[in-house]
């Protein structure tokens, strides 16, 4: 998993993409640092200890991935 330099110098970093196909919850979700970038697997958004790609609800609100269409972003604490 290597980045490339573009023409103009900047540098983009490698990413991993999961299956795709027509399901949103079984997705790897975003990386937060090197070791979820090099390791996707590990990536849990809501620190529930289900992996983003066996979770079926990545922020925990209640609503499956497959309908929610702020699948990573964590709900207000009410």
């Amino acid at each position: 998993m290597h980045g490339y330099d573009r023409h103009n110098g900047v540098y983009v970093r490698s990413y991993v993409r999961s299956s795709p196909d027509h399901y949103k919850w079984n997705n790897y979700g975003p990386s937060h640092d090197s070791d979820q970038l090099l390791n996707p697997r590990v990536r849990d958004n809501d620190k529930d200890g289900i992996p983003n790609y066996l979770d079926h609800d990545d922020n925990n609100n209640g609503v499956p991935d497959d309908q929610d269409p702020n699948q990573y972003q964590q709900s207000p604490v009410q």
